[in-house]
């Protein structure tokens, strides 16, 4: 018995053959490091922008040699085009449909997500996604992290849940495909916050989310709090737990495309255990296996 929504079967219900993400970066910033908003962005995020480091690299460049990467050691067709470094519209509107156009050379693409922070998502994005959208499938990835404002304060986020739920409703508004990012054990939250998370995504009708639990990595301020004892990295078990009380509370049409985050290598401070990704999915598993629970049961 499926216990939630995968995000692999779906991709599987809807092209019939696996299908993977090629990592892709457009070389932008973020108003969160360069003095727009602050310069010490999300106090979990290094210098990198939690994606890969090929800014000078150009996009064709990116995507041929990533695809044939994929190719060869997966045996897989079919990608995903994933903007994922920094803030992928923090820019013209211009600059985004130039690089979204390069994508169209590609047919074995056949998904496009762009990841973002809802401040930075204007009505002149929308229109090029829209028009893009004509001619191949794209969806917007929006960075929340937490519904509960107060924590959004705490890690620097520097923006609103109210911004996140006025891009959300102008994507989902235009059928645009729209997927949360979330994090369980931020500073200073406990389940209840987790859970009201849950909610207002469901809420919201998002249609996917994506969750991870909060590890620090290096250069990070993260690593500073962590250094110096006022920051605690989240448990196992409570990782599991938390996670599962999530699941629970999330509309059962809500795709989970992740369940936990995969740190670099060699980037990892703690905790060790979030090296173990299939240990950890494994037991969120077990536990809605051994306690019946679904997908969205308490939604």
């Amino acid at each position: 018995m499926e216990r939630y929504n995968r995000f692999s079967k779906y991709l599987r219900s809807r092209f019939r053959e696996k299908v993977l993400k090629l990592t892709l970066d457009l070389g932008l910033g973020c108003p969160n490091r360069d003095g727009t908003l602050s310069s010490e962005g999300c106090i979990y995020c290094d210098e990198f922008g939690s994606g890969p480091d090929s800014s000078m690299i150009p996009i064709d460049e990116q995507i041929k040699t990533r695809m044939e990467l994929l190719k060869q050691k997966r045996g897989v067709n079919k990608f995903i085009g994933y903007f994922q470094s920094y803030t992928n519209t923090y820019c013209s509107p211009e600059f985004l449909e130039e690089k979204l156009s390069i994508l169209l050379n590609y047919p074995e693409i056949v998904l496009v997500y762009i990841g973002t922070r809802p401040d930075t998502f204007t009505k002149e994005h929308l229109e090029v996604i829209k028009r893009f959208k004509v001619q191949k499938d794209i969806g917007i990835e929006f960075g929340l992290q937490s519904a509960r404002n107060e924590t959004l304060e705490k890690i620097n986020r520097q923006h609103k849940f109210e911004d996140f739920e006025t891009a959300v409703k102008l994507t989902i508004s235009e059928g645009i495909f729209t997927t949360a990012h979330i994090i369980i054990g931020l500073p200073g939250e406990d389940i209840s916050d987790n859970i009201y998370t849950a909610q207002e995504l469901s809420r919201l009708q998002v249609h996917s989310v994506k969750i991870h639990q909060l590890y620090i990595i290096k250069g990070t301020h993260l690593e500073k709090l962590f250094l110096s004892r006022e920051f605690s990295p989240i448990s196992f078990e409570s990782a599991v737990e938390r996670t599962v009380a999530v699941l629970i509370n999330l509309d059962k049409r809500i795709i989970i495309q992740r369940l936990t985050g995969d740190p670099k290598p060699g980037q990892l401070v703690s905790p060790d255990w979030i090296r173990d990704k299939h240990r950890f999915i494994n037991m969120v598993e077990k536990i809605m296996n051994e306690k019946n629970l679904t997908q969205g049961q308490f939604s």
